[in-house]
Order: structure tokens, then C-alpha cells, then sequence
């Protein structure tokens, strides 16, 4: 089972390679498929604009979140490292130590940012890496309970799979930012079977067990 501690891990390993691949489409104009495309004579940008907009985001957001992390462990933010790629991996190398010396709910919080920023990376067309959804129609999460948060992930037929995850976006409470999490503080995930009746369920990570809903759109 995938713990806080691996998805801090896993996506700070994932964001240290991402890095590299958007800086080069930032210099390079690219094509969704990566490869080389022809710059029109009055294009405003000199490479992949979706690639730089991804790629100042998550430059600005892992020194904030490396700051974020140091306050609530050590009580103090430290020095801001400066804006070199260095010290970016730098930063990607210190998160998941200072992420283990939060709680449970910090550092699944943790988490959860890093994953966002992975997948704004992975969605840039020059990369494509994003993976497919469907919406799944007529069914709430049972966490959050929002009626159109639940997605199917599809495969490369476009075919549902049966792999359900919720993808409710950040909820600011009482000055928090939250996000939809299962019994074990995970982003909800689930996978279609059959349950002990024999009947189609959807069983989530956490153990909960619900009648499979139709995935067809």
C-alpha cells in the first residue's frame, strides 16, 4: 500500500526529472507528440509557453513548500535558497526528510501538493503524460461527497478500467487547505471486482466496499 512517506518521495524523484524535460521544451518549441515544430513567424514565446507556465509554478511552489515544511518541523523557515537548479534539487532532497517530522495529516498534505505538481507537469502536451478520466456519472465520493469528483481512468482505447479515483480539487477550511482523503489520508482510489456476495463492487484502498457504478459514459 502506497503510504504519505513513498508519494512525497516518489513524486520529489518524478519532479527532479521534470524539471529537466520542461526547461528543455521551454527552449525548444515542441509538438504533443515532443517532437520539433516549426515557430510561426509572430509567435510572442520562443518555446513551449505551457512548459514554462508549468515550469514556474513548480519552481515557485518546492522553495515555498521546502520553507513551509521547515517552519512547522524546526520552528523557523531558514534561508530562501536561491533560484538556481541546484537548489531546486536541493530542495526536492530535504522535502521528504522534513515531511517524515510532520503527523500523519502534514505530511500526507505534503503529499498531496507534490502530487498536484506532478501531474501539472505530466499534462503538458510536449510531455503527455497525463493519464485519462471519464467522469462517473451518477455517483458522489463517498469521502467528500461531491457529485463530480469521481473519475474512471481510461486505457489507451479509451475503455474504462475500472480504476476509480476521486479528483476533487483543494478545499480551504478555516484557513486550511484540504484535500479529499480516504481512511488512510490518500488521495481516494478504488478498483472494481467482485465483492463477497458475488455481486460487481468498487473497493476502496481503504477497505470500504461499494455496488460498482456504470462506467459507461
Amino acid at each position: 500500500m502506497t503510504t504519505a512517506a513513498d508519494l512525497v518521495r516518489d513524486s520529489c524523484t518524478a519532479l527532479a526529472g521534470y524539471r529537466d524535460a520542461l526547461e528543455r521544451h521551454v527552449t525548444e518549441p515542441s509538438s504533443p507528440q515532443g517532437g520539433m515544430a516549426p515557430r510561426p513567424a509572430d509567435a510572442p514565446f520562443p518555446g513551449d509557453p505551457q512548459a514554462f507556465a508549468a515550469l514556474m509554478v513548480i519552481w515557485e511552489k518546492i522553495p515555498r513548500l521546502e520553507a513551509a515544511l521547515k517552519l512547522a518541523v524546526a520552528g523557523h523557515p531558514g534561508l530562501r535558497r536561491g533560484g538556481s537548479a541546484g537548489n531546486f534539487l536541493d530542495a526536492l532532497d530535504a522535502i521528504p526528510a522534513l515531511a517524515a517530522g510532520l503527523d500523519e495529516d502534514g505530511e500526507t498534505l505534503a503529499g498531496r501538493i507534490l502530487e498536484w505538481l506532478v501531474d501539472l507537469a505530466r499534462a503538458v502536451p510536449a510531455i503527455d503524460e497525463a493519464q485519462r478520466w471519464r467522469y462517473v456519472r451518477g455517483r458522489a465520493c463517498p469521502y467528500c461527497k461531491c457529485g463530480v469528483s469521481l473519475r474512471v481512468l481510461l486505457d489507451a482505447k479509451g475503455n474504462p478500467t475500472g480504476h476509480v479515483e476521486c479528483h476533487a480539487g483543494p478545499v480551504v477550511r478555516g484557513g486550511v487547505t484540504v484535500w479529499c482523503a480516504d481512511g488512510n489520508g490518500l488521495r481516494p482510489a478504488a478498483q472494481a471486482g467482485t465483492g463477497a456476495d458475488g455481486r460487481p463492487a468498487l473497493m476502496w484502498a481503504d477497505g470500504l466496499v461499494e455496488t460498482a457504478p456504470d462506467f459507461e459514459e
